[in-house]
């Protein structure tokens, strides 16, 4: 299964667009095969014929209350419906939620560190 990312660069407008830039090229240089469903913004899985399934990870996440344990079962259960019908996945990826992932994990390391 071949698969794509897009970085999502929402509120660009709002911050520094050097320091931006920086966390998006730390996401493209990195592994795409294990990406958290909680820093997605969309999922979508394109089918042989043509069509393609899109979800709203996001929304799914901050307007309805699921989990992502429970988006990560709905995904495994529909890839496993769609099974060889599937052509590749694309996914949006959102910036701002991979650096603030990347910097609180930093912060943890580096205060045990200094214990």
């Amino acid at each position: 299964m071949q698969r794509k990312h897009r970085v999502a660069e929402k509120h660009s407008h709002l911050i520094n667009l050097d320091k931006m830039n920086e966390w998006i090229d730390i996401v493209r240089e990195s592994d795409k095969s294990n990406i958290p469903v909680d820093v997605m913004d969309f999922f979508t899985l394109n089918l042989e014929k043509g069509e393609s399934v899109t979800i709203n990870v996001a929304d799914l996440i901050e307007k309805h209350g699921y989990s992502t344990k429970d988006i990560q079962e709905e995904i495994k259960q529909l890839l496993d419906e769609i099974g060889d019908g599937l052509l590749d996945v694309d996914y949006t990826i959102n910036v701002n939620k991979v650096k603030k992932m990347i910097e609180s994990l930093t912060e943890e390391t580096l205060k045990d560190l200094k214990k």
